[in-house]
């Protein structure tokens, strides 16, 4: 029993840590290395996000199946807040040119678009996947 227990705990920290890695930390790196704009995480922030990954991931690997679903669902989201919210979807920024400052500002709405639109589709074939397995 003690095995299942320390297994579920270790797969759900697994799970927090990789949905910390790719939605708090490479799609922002990602995104602030493309488009040449640095991007300040606050540490507080940080910590508070992975704390919530880690917690979610083991609840959901740890409590049953169909319950379980719902917690792994509850990560997606938060990672979608985190794409919407967080990061937003316009830069704003100041360049000297030649004495002159510029204003510019760039959208990237269709970018986010797509890595909503895959996060969403993960999710959903996660659920269906969960689902499948519990009828087995």
């Amino acid at each position: 029993m003690w095995r299942k227990v320390i297994k579920n705990v270790l797969l759900g920290v697994f799970k927090g840590l990789i949905y910390y890695g790719v939605f708090w930390v490479l799609i922002p790196w990602l995104i602030s290395s493309v488009l040449k704009v640095p991007f300040e995480q606050p540490l507080h922030l940080a910590i508070l996000i992975l704390g919530v990954f880690i917690s979610l991931g083991v609840v959901s690997s740890s409590v049953k199946q169909f319950i379980g679903i719902i917690f792994g669902v509850l990560s997606s989201l938060l990672a979608l807040y985190i794409m919407v919210g967080v990061l937003g979807v316009v830069i704003n920024t100041s360049v000297r040119y030649d004495g002159v400052i510029v204003e510019a500002s760039l959208d990237y709405t269709p970018l986010m678009i797509l890595i909503i639109g895959v996060t969403l589709i993960y999710t959903i074939v996660e659920c269906f996947e969960r689902l499948v397995e519990l009828e087995e």
